[in-house]
């Protein structure tokens, strides 16, 4: 796990750094550039590296990955923006080091081209880091001119700290912000870096925490945090020798309607493969024959329906109170349709009859609370996870709000949608997941998860996960990174034209095998 800080709070450290240790500037300029050249050494490129440094601390940086990289054998060019006679300062001092150590330099008023950064194996971006001003600027000799040029050449790119052209604090990017394969970040990881669309610049994210003394970050404890695989593999809720299909948790799922049948099987066959050992349909009767043709392994009950074919009647709720019983966990919602009655019949059944288990509302069921998520969070006994997407949100927290706008400020508004026993699943490119105890940030699902059917997905295998007895924000999480492997698995098979949501329910195995491989060593099995 590692945490996101914004800006101010990363200098915050810097200058707490600097009060305990007056060198601590120098310092942490010399372990960033060598925890870039570390990188760079333990990696697979042979070639000669191009490090691209810019005016301040992050070229100064570049300049001391480039000294080190030079001692330890490595051919290695600068390719700078500012004549290092012109340097002051720290980055004075470090550019006047490497030079004296024998690092060949090269100053360029405009940017050389591809067919210059195509000589070497790697490219370290060190232009501007935190410090960028957008827009860049795209004319020759503009530092947007420099990323586009980079981004038109072969090598991977190495960023430091944050790419150039990628907004530390809120995710933004500038048009021609470069493409990392790899970034390696300082002190901690920048807010912005997990957030879309600055989350498709970072390639591969790599926290050098630089030594500093970790009592420093204590008042960052609830920060916004990604979690990596390792420590989702340790949440995977593996069968215990003696487990029946009772044990293994039981999943109740109301779904569907003649309009949308296929929400309630796929939402029902994700379930299934999440690991729940008995997971329940609950849908209209004129869904149940086509459910049962898809669902071996899941009982069908049938609802009474209204003339449009959606859930309805007197007897209905009793029905519900009856089913959720004995289930472990409730889903709520995919496929449903709308209408007035509906919508009652939702309130009332999580409100009134489904206090003793988890329940997941999503999709048509979130309209039910549109409005009143402060009256759910105060009614609520039991967990509850909301899955919106940007739309939904607005119209849960009553606000005309574009998706823009939701993906702008994204944390702070699944914040407002969770609190007490409600954690929020804040479906986009960069899905977040909030509770009254923190926020996670997930970007790692690829764009072909925007197909129809995605959520439904998403949604069963929340509920299977809470019937396994995880922790609501655990669940979600885990059910979030478990989709995101499953697409991108599903992307590499079909391309990213062709994945469709029975695609993704069927890597589902392949994501689960996965996260638990990243326990292994490198090399092993």
């Amino acid at each position: 796990m590692y945490k996101l800080l914004t800006i101010a709070e990363i200098r915050e450290l810097e200058q707490r750094a600097s009060v305990a240790d007056s060198s601590a500037p120098l310092r942490l300029m010399i372990d960033a550039g060598t925890a870039v050249a570390d990188f760079i050494m333990t990696g697979s490129w042979q070639m000669p590296v191009a490090v691209i440094c810019g005016p301040g601390n992050n070229g100064g940086d570049g300049w001391v990955a480039a000294r080190v990289l030079h001692s330890r054998g490595r051919k290695v060019t600068v390719y700078t923006t500012q004549h290092p006679e012109k340097a002051t300062g720290l980055l004075g001092k470090v550019a006047g080091e490497a030079i004296g150590a024998g690092v060949h330099w090269e100053y360029w008023e405009h940017s050389p081209g591809p067919e210059v950064f195509n000589t070497y194996g790697v490219l370290v971006d060190a232009l501007l880091g935190i410090g960028a001003r957008l827009p860049l600027g795209s004319e020759p000799g503009q530092p947007g001119h420099w990323c586009r040029m980079m981004n038109l050449s072969h090598p991977p790119v190495v960023a430091i700290d944050v790419p150039t052209g990628v907004s530390g604090d809120r995710g933004q990017v500038d048009e021609d912000a470069v493409l990392a394969a790899t970034t390696v970040t300082m002190l901690a990881a920048k807010l912005g870096l997990a957030l879309t669309p600055a989350a498709r610049h970072t390639g591969d994210i790599v926290v050098a925490d630089l030594g500093i003394d970790p009592a420093l970050t204590e008042e960052f404890a609830d920060a916004p945090a990604v979690y990596v695989d390792q420590e989702y593999a340790f949440q995977l809720p593996l069968p215990a020798y003696d487990a029946n299909k009772y044990s293994r948790g039981s999943a109740l799922i109301i779904a569907g309607s003649r309009q949308y049948p296929g929400a309630a099987v796929m939402a029902a066959l994700a379930a299934c493969r999440c690991g729940a050992g008995y997971v329940q349909l609950a849908t209209p009767g004129s869904v149940a024959q086509l459910a049962r043709m898809h669902l071996l392994t899941a009982p069908v009950v049938e609802l009474p329906e209204s003339r449009a074919g959606r859930i309805n009647g007197p007897r209905t709720l009793e029905a519900l109170r009856s089913l959720g019983e004995s289930a472990d966990a409730v889903l709520i919602g995919p496929g449903l349709g709308r209408d007035e009655r509906l919508l009652d019949l939702v309130w009332s059944f999580v409100m009134e009859c489904a206090q003793e288990a988890p329940v997941v509302i999503d999709a048509d069921a979130l309209g039910a609370f549109e409005g009143r998520v402060a009256e759910l969070i105060r009614g609520a006994r039991r967990p509850i996870v909301l899955t919106p997407h940007s739309g939904e949100a607005a119209r849960l927290l009553g606000r005309p709000l574009t998706s823009a706008e939701v993906l702008a400020q994204v944390i702070g508004l699944a914040g407002e949608l969770s609190g007490g026993s409600v954690t929020c699943v804040l479906k986009g490119p960069s899905t977040v997941i909030a509770d009254a105890a923190g926020v996670v940030v997930d970007s790692q699902g690829p764009p072909t998860l925007a197909t129809a059917g995605t959520g439904d997905v998403l949604a069963g295998m929340i509920v299977s996960l809470l019937a396994q007895g995880l922790e609501a924000r655990i669940a979600a999480a885990l059910a979030v990174r478990l989709q995101a492997r499953s697409a991108a698995f599903a992307t590499e098979d079909l391309t990213p034209i062709s994945v469709t949501a029975l695609d993704v329910i069927e890597n589902i195995p392949d994501a689960v095998r996965a996260v638990m491989q990243s326990l292994m060593p490198p090399g092993a099995g």
